[in-house]
């Protein structure tokens, strides 16, 4: 049962990076398809928007209302959280995109990514990979994305003024508050109707989602990845890298400044410095004018994702070796 349980874990883990690595791949290879797909529509939006509302319906479905156990430092531990996730990150970005004099899509890209939210799904397999609190990494992913969808264009559209991107915070809160808050809601609102499904398959309907959007991305910009160039893609993989470090560190340090247990210091740390793909797709989708650099930008936040699920994995299995107690 257990080796069925992380052979499960597994394939959730690498479903989106693996998803995605395909859908570029077809994307590239059969654009025709994919630009076809994106003529669809469904009541009145286009597929890509289709999606973002059916990612957040479904995450409201399946959202855990988990019972914190009433361990000291829990509140503390959630407010440093919610610090370096959702203010931390977005400055340091900021910070990041004016010291290296990034503009154009790769800006608005890291700025999305370093605005959003922790990931929904893998940020808790990968706490529990590490052999960290489980119940903790439910309960934080939660409450950062709640709090991450409200704080987002506000954080995000500070960031894209200071780097010289002009955006009506307006216009992009009633956006989100449309095609996210809005379906969310909804799905908390049937879950506690109809209880939380138990399906295993529901897990695998917002990481669809992602793929079907970056595959009509990509196929429609299909020069996104070689305007871009060779160099270029390896310097946004890099920057991701070392962005994620960073936050990493500072979840770290955050978790034994406050003196909490290993297994709880690597539920802040993997919950805290993870970023929701997801989330920056959408709001990519909703800026006002979306063209070219919104295309482009989209493409920049797929390489984004993918350091940071491959150094977590890598650091998880090593913690995984280390007892959570000592």
């Amino acid at each position: 049962m257990k080796e069925k349980h992380e052979t499960t874990g597994l394939g959730r883990r690498y479903f989106l990076p693996g998803g995605i690595a395909l859908a570029i791949l077809i994307g590239l290879l059969l654009p025709e398809a994919g630009q076809a797909a994106g003529k669809l529509s469904l009541a009145g939006m286009e597929a890509r928007m289709a999606a973002v509302v059916c990612i957040f319906l479904v995450t409201g479905l399946r959202l855990e209302h988990a019972e914190l156990k009433k361990k000291p430092g829990f509140v503390r531990a959630a407010t440093a959280v919610v610090l370096i996730n959702l203010i931390l990150a977005p400055a340091l970005a900021t910070a990041t995109g004016a010291l290296l004099g990034l503009g154009g899509a790769l800006l608005v890209g890291l700025l999305a990514v370093g605005s959003a939210p922790t990931t929904l799904s893998s940020s808790t397999v990968i706490t529990q990979t590490a052999r960290g609190n489980e119940t903790w990494a439910v309960s934080l992913m939660v409450l950062l994305n709640l709090t991450g969808i409200v704080v987002l264009p506000f954080t995000l559209g500070l960031s894209l003024r200071t780097g010289g991107v002009a955006v009506d915070q307006a216009v992009l809160f009633f956006k989100i508050l449309r095609l996210v808050i809005i379906p969310l809601g909804i799905g908390l609102a049937i879950q506690k109707v109809l209880r939380r499904p138990r399906a295993g398959f529901w897990g695998y309907v917002p990481p669809t989602c992602v793929i079907l959007i970056v595959w009509l991305s990509v196929s429609r910009r299909l020069d996104g990845l070689s305007e871009l160039g060779t160099g270029v893609v390896l310097q946004i993989l890099v920057l991701a890298a070392g962005l994620h470090l960073a936050l990493l560190g500072a979840a770290f340090l955050a978790g034994n400044r406050l003196g909490l247990g290993a297994a709880e210091r690597r539920a802040v740390a993997f919950v805290g410095a993870q970023k929701s793909l997801p989330l920056s797709i959408s709001v990519l989708l909703m800026l006002p004018g979306a063209g070219k650099t919104i295309e482009t930008a989209t493409v920049v936040a797929v390489l984004l994702y993918f350091p940071q699920i491959l150094i977590d994995s890598i650091l998880a299995a090593r913690l995984a070796r280390t007892p959570a107690g000592s």
